[in-house]
This record gives C-alpha cells, sequence and structure tokens, in this order.
C-alpha cells in the first residue's frame, strides 16, 4: 500500500468548509482507499503503482492547491504517463469554462465590492467543483460572473461573516488569486474578533 502525505503549515485548511470540500474531493479520487487525519497531515493510501490519468491529475491538483510535496506522485511514474509528470504543472489550458462570454461589468450597490478572481484555471473538474463549492459557502456574495478570463465576486460588506472571510482566504490562497484584494475586509474581521 502506498502512503502519500498532505501536509501543510500551521493549519491545511482556512474554514471548515475548507476541510469539507477537500474530503470530498479526495472521495472522489477512486485510487484513494483510504484517509487519515493526524494533526496538520493528511495520509492518503493507494493499493497499487498503477492508477488512472483522472486520478493522477486530482492527485497533482490536490498537492497543488493544499501544499503537498508532489515528489510523492513519483511512485505513480511509468512508461505509458511519464508525459503527465514531465509537465507536472498540469493545468487544464482548456480550462472547463473556457472562456466567459464578453459583458459588462454589472453595477453594485453601495454595500457591496468586487473581487477579481484571475488566472482562472483548473487541474480537473473537481478543482473547479472545489472551487465553486467554496464560493457556495460565502454567504455575502451577491453576484458571481465571468468576463473573458477572468471571475467577479460581489461580496456585501454588510453581511460578511468571519466565516466568509476565511472561506475568501481559502479560495484566494488555493486558486493563487490576489490577496490584497482581501485587505478591504481587514477593519470588518478585526470588529467581529
Amino acid at each position: 500500500m502506498n502512503e502519500l502525505i498532505l501536509t501543510h503549515k500551521p493549519s491545511l485548511f482556512f474554514s471548515k468548509d475548507d476541510e469539507k470540500l477537500c474530503l470530498r474531493w479526495i472521495k472522489k479520487i477512486k485510487s484513494i482507499v483510504k484517509t487519515e487525519k493526524s494533526n496538520n497531515q493528511f495520509y492518503l493510501y493507494t493499493n497499487s503503482n498503477i492508477i488512472p490519468a483522472e486520478d493522477i491529475y486530482n492527485l497533482i491538483a490536490l498537492f497543488r492547491r493544499y501544499g503537498g510535496d508532489s515528489q510523492q506522485l513519483q511512485v505513480f511514474i511509468n512508461p505509458h504517463n511519464k508525459d503527465f509528470f514531465e509537465r507536472l504543472d498540469g493545468i487544464d489550458m482548456e480550462n472547463y469554462h473556457k472562456v466567459y462570454p464578453q459583458r459588462e461589468i454589472e453595477a453594485l450597490s453601495k454595500t457591496e465590492v468586487y473581487l477579481k478572481c484571475k488566472p482562472l484555471r483548473f487541474y480537473t473538474k473537481n478543482d473547479e467543483n472545489l472551487m465553486f463549492g467554496l464560493i457556495d459557502k460565502i454567504k455575502s456574495v451577491t453576484q458571481c460572473y465571468g468576463i473573458g478570463q477572468t471571475l467577479y465576486i460581489a461580496i456585501d460588506r454588510k453581511k460578511i461573516s468571519l466565516n466568509d472571510i476565511a472561506n475568501l482566504k481559502a479560495l484566494f490562497s488555493h486558486y493563487q488569486f490576489n490577496q490584497k484584494q482581501l485587505n478591504k475586509f481587514a477593519s470588518i474581521s478585526k470588529i467581529k474578533s
């Protein structure tokens, strides 16, 4: 049995929602037969060194999003899939959303603020599902739509909670969006702490 360790310091997850969505993703990887959690580490187990291409892409994506050591994935290299690992960034350049249609940015109310999420790229469909799952958990989102390669998320500043801020931190960290945008909510997190 192969053991893969997904670890990150100081914490693997930014919120309970982040953890639940990650576990949901892991459960969709058919080659993972067992998982264990200890402190800031997840132990993922497979029965074989030969796993389907889709599972390899999902493992690459999972390790990239959550900061795992992708060198552990070399155990799955064989003559049939060597090219996956030669382009280890694994980004699906076709992007499941392709390019969003061109349209005008929608007007905001006085209490709303836009967050621009780019570059919008996914490794796999499960990776995309994780992103939209996190967005769905943010109760203060009033609008979410794409233009070109950018996703626009409108947040109502009067409705934002600490849990929303934690989920935004998870979203922006995992998908490498410009985290400086989250400074708009710094005073809110201090007030509610």
